[in-house]
């Protein structure tokens, strides 16, 4: 990905938008690759069905700028998965050392991902960053 690229962030269920990997889950940030709505972007997350109305509206994404990302310390990689060109991108943070990634992060490294995401933005269709 290019540093000029962006991504989006979905909030989670409970309306609130991750800081980190899920502890005992995960050692990457799950993201989706370009600046989307909340329909395109859940749209990403629930593959199998359309999203619900209700669901677009209790939404909300953000975005962040892959070179702000990887001048915070960040690795950022497109991870397609089992959809050619897919929209899935996987943040990680390498460590101090650099040479494996590590979760959990600690609250400086959440911080410092917090710090790349402009503000939430709630719009269902409209591409583009804010």
């Amino acid at each position: 990905m290019h540093d000029d690229e962006y991504v989006t962030q979905l909030t989670e269920r409970d309306g609130t938008f991750r800081r980190a990997p899920r502890v005992a889950r995960e050692v990457d940030f799950s993201v989706t690759r370009g600046t989307v709505g909340v329909a395109a972007a859940l749209a990403a997350v629930v593959k199998d069905r359309e999203p619900l109305p209700e669901e677009i509206q209790k939404n909300r994404v953000r975005h962040a700028r892959v070179g702000d990302l990887r001048d915070a310390g960040f690795e950022v990689i497109h991870t397609p998965g089992r959809v050619r060109n897919g929209p899935h991108v996987s943040i990680v943070w390498m460590g101090d050392d650099g040479s494996e990634a590590t979760a959990p992060w600690t609250n400086e490294v959440s911080a410092s991902l917090e710090a790349c995401f402009n503000d939430a933005i709630q719009t269902s269709d409209e591409d583009g960053h804010a």
